[in-house]
């Protein structure tokens, strides 16, 4: 297949929102596809191993007064240089993912020049339901950018999403198109995960134990990150000898401050490392004795997630007992869903009782249905189905 990828976030960009495009391309042109790109302009060459050709919007160069008027902007340029790009090669299939969904117009596109548009929704648009989703600027912004949402998915041959209830809402919402959304998870990327050089030693640190959080930590929610405080609280007032801290590997948020002066907690329990690139990043991860997610998001699944499944130590989940992170990790031994204070507590208990077990690596244990090469061929399946329609 001659496959047009649409990603603003593509290689060499070293964010989360190129894990899972940069996986698939590179899967399909090991399988002899052949991938074009649109992205954003670069500072750098794209890697050779991504994409055979490539096309560029300056996003840099649109300015404008408000967000949403950027948007309307980007989403013009988007559109404009498809339409050019097309002209000049040829296409059997268009694949878009995002967000930003600023390029979702480009379905439309598609549609009249008959060519299949495959929508990939790795994070979700209009039904993304967090702590505010009912504050008066979310309602609005919901009620105008459904219409964009509801044209791109009638528009589009085909629509994926990372979560089964992603799943579910988009074909109670889009009933007419309900047997052309797909289910295509994120994973573990193996192929990068099997060059890394793991650390083997012990740590140094025998009186410390780690709980490490790879990228966002208190993001999501207020309301969770406040109940995880407030039990570190409580626990390291019980028992005075206990040492944790919290490892970010990440920059730290605007909020951070703010969430642990009101629970009393000292400055120094969270150490960011701050931006680091992926392979650094969880090797770093891999040196904790348990890892943390912050989610108040009932559908929601975020990458870290894989890679702290893949490294096989004790999760500990604060959010709610009915969402996607609580189901996975109900059925993982070493998981903790925790969405109360006092279940947090028993939780770091036996998080810091095991922590002498849980300081080398175990990856000998993960089920190969959670990485990447296995969701990239259920891609490449679909990717063939619908470039035949």
């Amino acid at each position: 297949m001659n496959i047009l990828v649409v990603a603003p976030y593509f290689p060499p960009d070293d964010t989360v929102a190129t894990l899972r495009i940069m996986s698939l391309c590179k899967y399909l042109r090991t399988n002899n596809h052949s991938i074009i790109v649109l992205t954003r302009k670069k500072e750098k060459r794209i890697p050779s191993c991504y994409c055979d050709k490539s096309y560029f919007v300056d996003e840099n160069s649109i300015m404008s007064k408000t967000n949403f008027s950027c948007f309307m902007k980007k989403r013009s340029a988007y559109c404009n240089r498809f339409l050019s790009v097309i002209k000049k090669e040829k296409v059997d299939i268009v694949l878009i993912t995002g967000g930003p969904f600023y390029t979702f117009k480009i379905t439309k596109k598609a549609r009249n020049l008959k060519i299949p548009c495959i929508l990939d929704f790795r994070d979700p648009w209009v039904w993304d339901y967090r702590e505010d989703a009912f504050s008066p600027k979310r309602i609005i912004a919901r009620m105008i950018f459904y219409a964009m949402e509801r044209e791109a998915i009638n528009s589009a041959t085909a629509v994926v999403t990372v979560t089964p209830g992603w799943v579910q809402k988009y074909q109670k919402h889009y009933k007419n198109k309900k047997n052309d959304i797909f289910l295509i998870e994120n994973g573990y990327d193996d192929e990068r995960l099997k060059s890394i050089i793991w650390p083997t030693e012990c740590i140094e640190d025998t009186t410390r134990t780690t709980i490490g959080v790879f990228g966002k930590l208190f993001y999501y929610s207020d309301y969770y990150s406040n109940i995880f405080l407030s039990a570190i609280n409580d626990y390291q007032h019980n028992n005075s000898k206990s040492n944790l801290q919290v490892i970010q590997i990440g920059d730290l948020e605007e909020s951070t401050e703010r969430l642990l002066r009101k629970n009393n907690i000292q400055s120094d329990f969270i150490k960011s490392t701050g931006f680091m690139n992926y392979e650094d990043g969880i090797v770093e991860l891999s040196k904790a004795q348990a890892f943390l997610i912050i989610d108040s998001r009932i559908d929601a699944l975020g990458t870290k997630l894989y890679d702290y499944l893949y490294l096989g130590k004790p999760i500990l989940f604060v959010g709610p007992s009915n969402s996607a992170f609580a189901s996975i990790l109900k059925k993982y031994p070493k998981g903790f869903v925790c969405s109360d204070k006092n279940s947090v507590v028993r939780a770091l208990s036996i998080i810091v009782d095991e922590k002498r077990d849980n300081t080398l690596l175990n990856l000998n244990h993960m089920n190969n249905n959670y990485s990447r090469s296995h969701k990239n061929k259920i891609w490449e399946e679909l990717l063939t189905r619908y470039s035949k329609k």
